[in-house]
């Protein structure tokens, strides 16, 4: 039997499950209430929903809230989690039933403390 006593042994710490991230994305809020609010950063296209969500289709988020509004998520479709945080898709289906694969991006920090 091997005892290894004195040893550090630190184990990668998980970012927040799929649950989260789209529970702090607040869809329904985010994206149901007045499309003019929805904004995309201008060299990367991506999006803020909340304050601990990025929308890294964010350009491609706003357009399409526009042009076919919001009635529903239709939930995860698949879920990526990485060293300090998750990625996951999930489906947005507009007022004409017109749909887009959203992929949203947190660590569980605020926007710009992570």
């Amino acid at each position: 039997m091997l005892l290894l006593t004195g040893c550090n042994v630190e184990t990668p710490v998980a970012g927040p499950s799929g649950e989260q991230v789209l529970a702090w994305a607040r869809l329904d809020v985010n994206l149901g209430s007045g499309s003019e609010s929805l904004t995309f950063g201008q060299a990367d296209g991506r999006s803020i929903l909340g304050d601990r969500v990025l929308v890294l289709n964010g350009e491609e988020m706003v357009r399409f809230v526009r042009t076919h509004g919001y009635a529903r998520a239709e939930g995860i479709t698949s879920v990526r989690r990485m060293h300090t945080a998750t990625e996951i898709d999930v489906v947005i289906v507009g007022r004409d039933g017109a749909r887009l694969k959203l992929t949203l991006q947190s660590d569980g920090k605020a926007q710009g403390s992570g």
